[in-house]
Formats: C-alpha cells, structure tokens, sequence
C-alpha cells in the first residue's frame, strides 16, 4: 500500500466543490486506464457536507505516467491523499478508507467475535486477508448486508442491518418536484418561465415559486403589488405549460417576535408560505426558539426555511434548540425545509434523523436562484 500525495490542511471545503475537482481526477486516471479500480473515499464518499480533503483509493502501480496524469489533474486548492493498494486489497480498503471511526470501531467487534481481524491491511483470519470481490463481501464476512458508504456513520445502521431494518436511501428520480424557487421578482436570475422550462426538463411534475417577502429589501421583497403582478404572470404560464403544476408561494421572513411577514389577509393569497430567518441572528437560543415555534404556529405557514440559517465554512447557525423545533413542527402538523443549497444543507443530516423519528415531513428544497440551481435538490437528496 503507497500514499502517493498527502498533504494537511485545516481547512473544510464544500462537497460540491470537492467533488467537481475530484471528477476531473477520476477522469483523467479512467481516460487514461491508469488504473484497474478506484473509488472516491472519506467524508467525500460519505457524501458529507464539508470535507477536509480529496480521498482517493486506486488498484494500480504507480508509474511515471500515472504520476504525471496525478499532477497535471491534481486539485488546485484542496489536499489530496491518493492511496494504491493491490487488487485484492482493494475492497478491503474501500471499507477501511470510507467509514467513520465509530462504524469501524462497531465493524472491528463483529470481526472479533466471528473469529476474525479488521486491521490496516483488511479482513483476515489466521493473518491472512479473506478473498473478497468487492465490498458487499467484505460485509457478508461479518455477517451483514451491504451498507451504503452514506450510512458509515456509527449511527446505528449496523444495527439495523443485523435485525434486516436497513431502509433504502432516498434516489434523485423519487422527488416528483420541488419548492423554494426564487425568480428575478426578488433575487433570482431567471424568469417564472425560464425556471418552469428548467423544471419541465428535469422532469418534474410541480414548481413551487417562492420569491422573498417585503421585509427584505436588500433582495428585492416583493410589494403587495408586485405579488398580484407575479401571480397573473404565473397564472398565464400555467395556461400555457399545462404539464406542470405552478404553486404561488412566497419566503416569507419570520420577523423578532415570531409573526410572519404579511398581514394574514395577504398570506391568503399563497398556495403556501416557507417561513425563514434572516434577519436578528443574534437572539438569545431561548428567544429565537420562542420566535421559530411562534411562527410555526401560525395558521398560513406550511414550512420552516432554511432552519439554522447556517451557511457552510463561512457562518454558523444562529442559536436554536432543534428538538424543540422539531416537537413543534409535529404538534404544529408542519413541514421543515431540507435547503439543498450546498453552502446551507440545512436542516443538518443529524437532525433529520430526528425530524423523521417524530413524524415531521421533510421538504428537500433547492432555493433555486439560477436555472442550473434546481439541481441542488441531488445534492439534498
């Protein structure tokens, strides 16, 4: 086994933005056939929000020419750790490289009490390494089915593999639709149109327009006036694309005291209204609760936005009890938001866990600003 490159950082990039430098690796090394297997490893194939570096696991010598493709494809900004084992290590290092400590932690009791080892070279038995195919192997070894690289987590999934519990994971092709689109009658850069044209190739089925409320000039809250205007532009849309349903909506700001943006005769007017901070992120965590569950409160709500008002790698969430929320959400018979824009992803991955145990419905959501932004939801999902 031979780390290639490896250098430290303390850094935390986005996934996307990790991914997309690490496609251009894995391409070039796939184009070239450099290599006769390799996987994205780490956080990253973990699909985990920020990561710290660009782990890569490869079956292949490490030649001058492999060198040479690895520097010239090699990502500009983020660390890389490429690992070469030999084929037949490869799925156990695949397991090893992808997990969390604590799944491994959970992994190497199993091995333990079936008479086994899981140590840096894989699984063996009397020291040598047990032949495995792929990594669905390395799993039946121990006696349990394949479990995505998303679930690695020490989270309880081993758990549930081993009682046959195992839920599948949510696929891109099952979201029928999405909701939070902003268009450039707030602070979106396409049209009603041109973002419903964007959704009908994407194969979605409904569009939920939801520019931002009045409350927030610096984005251009739409005016009482302005909203009567966007919904006859939406209606004439929707005679003409009849393929696709159009909600009017609106994010509506959750003001100081928990009351929503809009008198209520206006918030009538939505087919339905995403609530969200923006604004006094420097509550007390008692008082933005008490602000959040009042809004949730509210009759015309149908959705919590954006949750934490994180932004990934450059702020931290305003100060909130989640579980509160959440049980307010439930009691409330409310909807809270999945922002599938990368820098957000927010209601954080361990919170929905949560959110799903109490019965909340989970809405992955795009905040789509540009066209390409739809796209966000695979992120989400």
């Amino acid at each position: 086994m031979d780390h290639v490159h490896h250098e430290e950082s303390g850094r935390w990039f986005l996934h996307r933005t990790a991914y997309q430098e690490a496609k251009a690796l894995l391409d070039a090394l796939r184009v070239n056939k450099l290599a006769d297997c390799l996987s994205l490893t780490g956080r990253l194939r973990r699909d985990m929000a920020v990561v710290h570096s660009i782990d890569l696991l490869v079956a292949a010598p490490v030649t001058a020419g492999f060198n040479q493709v690895i520097e010239r494809h090699r990502p500009a900004r983020i660390p890389l750790d490429l690992v070469s084992v030999s084929p037949d290590q490869f799925p156990h290092m695949l397991l090893l490289m992808t997990g969390s400590d604590e799944h491994l932690a959970q992994l190497r009791t199993i091995a333990h009490d079936r008479g086994l080892v899981l140590n840096e070279r894989g699984l063996c038995r009397d020291g040598a390494l047990v032949a495995c195919a792929d990594e669905a192997d390395v799993y039946a070894a121990l006696g349990l089915p394949l479990i995505p690289p998303e679930l690695r987590e020490g989270c309880g999934e081993i758990e549930l593999a081993q009682e046959g519990r195992l839920e599948h994971l949510v696929r891109r092709e099952q979201i029928k639709g999405v909701f939070h689109v902003h268009t450039n009658y707030s602070d979106g850069a396409g049209s009603i149109g041109e973002m419903v044209s964007a959704a009908v190739e994407l194969g979605y089925e409904y569009i939920g327009i939801s520019d931002h409320s009045q409350a927030v000039p610096y984005a251009h809250g739409l005016t009482r006036e302005h909203i009567l205007t966007q919904h006859r532009e939406i209606e004439l849309i929707q005679s003409q694309v009849p393929g696709i349903k159009i909600f009017k909506g609106i994010e509506a700001d959750i003001l100081s005291d928990g009351s929503l943006d809009y008198d209520d005769d206006v918030l009538e007017w939505f087919d339905f209204v995403i609530g969200s901070v923006h604004s006094n992120f420097e509550l007390s965590c008692e008082t933005q609760t008490e602000r959040i569950i009042n809004a949730l409160h509210h009759p015309a709500l149908t959705m919590l936005g954006h949750p934490t008002g994180r932004l990934l790698t450059s702020r931290e969430g305003y100060n909130v009890d989640l579980y509160q929320v959440i049980d307010a959400a439930q009691r409330y018979d409310k909807i809270i938001e999945l922002n599938a824009n990368p820098r957000r992803l927010d209601l954080d991955w361990t919170m929905c866990r949560y959110a799903q145990a109490q019965g909340v419905l989970i809405s992955i959501n795009p905040d789509a600003h540009r066209l390409d932004s739809l796209r966000n939801t695979t992120r989400g999902v």
